[in-house]
């Protein structure tokens, strides 16, 4: 059931992979280390409060739920935690559409991100930036698989030596803030590099007047 509704989404193989981790508690999770590696920390790295079982993670953490309720996805479906994460992703694929199945594969990676940003490297990255960044990259990888979509323009790989960088800005009903997201690819079409900073109310106007300043291609190294 899993493969059927993964591998189907209009997503990165690297999502599909995750979401295959997720739906076989296979993910590195604190209760799947401690089994391995006895004496490890199993509190949730993002709260610091319950134990990080995948529920916990994925919906019931409180950095889960303000992202969730951040998005126009419906929160019913997204709640209803059947028995298990396998069971979980079937069951919001069979009641969203095809597009909202794959922003709710995405942004449960950029919370899988997130938590290995906390863990490793004590990185703090908000709720608001995570789905700047989910949206963009979904937006971008969605115009490099097609290219005939009115509402984006087809990406043109950078040469070998190279990246691209490509950019994007939304605003946050909810608070009125700006988040803008740019990601860097290479020849491949493979993410080297992001960032999705959220800019105040009193900077709509930039964004509004689609400001952008062009940087020269940089050489890998």
């Amino acid at each position: 059931m899993i493969i059927q509704g993964t591998w189907n989404a209009k997503v990165p193989n690297k999502v599909r992979i995750f979401a295959w981790r997720l739906g076989t508690n296979s993910l590195p999770l604190g209760p799947n280390l401690s089994r391995r590696i006895p004496g490890i920390d199993v509190l949730c790295p993002l709260c610091q409060a319950l134990e990080e079982i995948d529920k916990h993670t994925f919906l019931l953490c409180p950095f889960a739920r303000m992202v969730w309720a951040l998005l126009d996805l419906r929160w019913d479906v997204i709640s209803a935690w059947p028995s298990n994460a396998r069971d979980w992703i079937f069951s919001v694929n069979q009641k969203l559409d095809k597009t909202d199945f794959s922003l709710f594969l995405v942004i449960c990676w950029s919370i899988w991100w997130c938590r290995n940003q906390r863990w490793a490297q004590n990185e703090v990255v908000s709720p608001e930036q995570t789905i700047a960044f989910a949206r963009n990259y979904l937006c971008a990888f969605s115009g490099f698989l097609d290219p005939h979509r009115s509402l984006l323009t087809r990406w043109v790989a950078p040469n070998n030596d190279a990246v691209k960088l490509n950019s994007d800005a939304a605003m946050f009903r909810e608070t009125g803030d700006i988040g803008i997201g740019v990601i860097a690819r290479d020849s491949q079409g493979q993410c080297v590099e992001w960032k999705s900073p959220v800019l105040p109310i009193y900077y709509r106007s930039m964004v509004g007047s689609k400001t952008l300043i062009q940087k020269p291609r940089y050489k890998l190294e």
